[in-house]
């Protein structure tokens, strides 16, 4: 018995590292605001991966924990995406109508999305003029422990190398921090059991955008679209650049071991366990940022890669 207990004390400093790798390459042909036309400012998610240790916290594609494995590696193809608005992951907002030269939306069309992907969620593709378009990218994964281990909470990395979330340009194989426009409007969205817990920009957003509404009553900052005809301040809990320390967990000096001291105030996912929890990862451009022109991308095709590292720490 003394020794079991003495097993379960030494697991509560164990933890893993998952990370998520996602390329987008944006293409971006327009000089106007996103609110011209829904692709002026469009980009592709080329691959989303996600690899883990197997110490404590395991992970996996799709709905299922692979006990049977260790480590996991999953690539899987994505698709192109054009901007849009969200608070929620549930309500998506395009624009509708236009009030002036200058781009200005004056309304919104909310989307109505039909089409499920392999693990039930919403694809994010709607259609347009006849053809069809993406709203986000989003990817399923499912978070696991190994069965000695019981449960885990799960935090951002804070010792991760480069940061815990990373937003980089890809440029001859070289990885340089972002300093386009398309990039600075990319939102990650982390979502525990369709429950959205973090929203994670590269950049502070500032400004109010190319928005009737958001200009005329002084809304700056994090925006999104409230209805379809408004905006409003996002409700969703955010971080930008490296201001992560309220979802974050450092390791002990010196060793690979997380220090539960460090823990930041907010959890991104409580008591992981054997049985696991569901985890998605959407990608979407906010178009409701003032950073979302092409004006400044002009023929400019780049790829870009968001990483997010979350560490596991057994309870």
């Amino acid at each position: 018995m003394r020794l079991t207990e003495s097993k379960k004390l030494k697991m509560q400093l164990v933890a893993a590292a998952a990370m998520f790798v996602v390329s987008v390459i944006a293409v971006a042909a327009a000089t106007l605001a996103w609110f011209i036309n829904n692709n002026t400012v469009e980009g592709t998610t080329s691959t989303i991966s996600a690899s883990s240790d197997d110490t404590v916290l395991q992970i996996v594609q799709g709905l299922t924990p692979d006990h049977g494995s260790s480590s996991t590696v999953v690539a899987v193809e994505g698709h192109r995406i054009t901007p849009s608005s969200t608070d929620d992951v549930t309500n998506w907002y395009i624009p509708k109508q236009w009030v002036d030269s200058l781009s200005r939306v004056q309304t919104y069309k909310k989307l109505n999305f039909s089409t499920r992907d392999d693990s039930g969620v919403y694809d994010g593709s709607y259609t347009e003029g006849g053809k069809t378009y993406y709203a986000y990218n989003v990817k399923t994964f499912t978070l696991y422990t190994i069965r000695e281990t019981g449960s885990a909470d799960v935090y951002l990395d804070a010792d991760a190398v480069g940061g815990a979330i990373v937003v980089n340009r890809i440029v001859d194989g070289v990885q340089t921090p972002v300093t386009d426009k398309v990039a600075a409007c990319l939102r990650v969205g982390i979502a525990i059991d369709g429950e959205l817990k973090l929203v994670y920009a590269p950049a502070e957003p500032t400004g109010h955008g190319n928005d009737v509404h958001s200009i005329n009553n002084s809304i700056n900052g994090w925006t999104v679209v409230k209805d379809e005809t408004s905006t409003k301040l996002a409700t969703y809990n955010h971080i930008s650049g490296n201001n992560i320390d309220d979802w974050a967990i450092n390791r002990y000096p010196g060793q690979k071991y997380y220090d539960p001291a460090t823990a930041g105030n907010n959890i991104i996912a409580e008591n992981v366990d054997y049985n696991g929890t569901k985890l998605q990862v959407y990608i979407w451009m906010e178009g409701t940022d003032s950073a979302c022109t092409g004006a400044n991308i002009s023929g400019d095709d780049s790829e870009y890669s968001v990483s997010i590292r979350l560490a596991g720490l057994a309870k």
